[in-house]
């Protein structure tokens, strides 16, 4: 089964530009994972510092696989002294389609 999960990351108005760099080389690194899916870095453009990650992974195995990025390690460390709030990250199970979105893997 398919997992998405949601991650909601708001940071300090002055470390917008510096975290969305660090947050495009983290989704560089956690794409090449195997059954990594997809990773998304999204910023509001009202709200510079808000930024909602959307990853997707093949199942549970390969969430495990990006847990062990070397990467993973490093990422919130980074991102702790930029932060403006808590980490949120809410997992899905995804809900099968019978047609797959034009940019799908599967």
């Amino acid at each position: 089964m398919v997992i998405t999960a949601l991650a909601t990351i708001i940071v300090k108005p002055e470390s917008a530009d510096e975290v969305k760099g660090k947050l495009a080389e983290f989704a560089a690194s956690y794409r090449k994972d195997e059954g990594t899916l997809s990773w998304f870095v999204n910023q509001d453009p009202k709200n510079p510092g808000k930024f909602v990650l959307v990853e997707r992974y093949e199942n549970e195995a390969a969430l495990t696989v990006h847990r062990a990025n070397p990467t993973f390690k490093g990422f919130f460390p980074f991102l702790k002294p930029h932060l403006a709030g808590k980490i949120e990250v809410v997992p899905f199970n995804e809900v099968p389609v019978s047609v797959p979105n034009r940019d799908s893997r599967l």
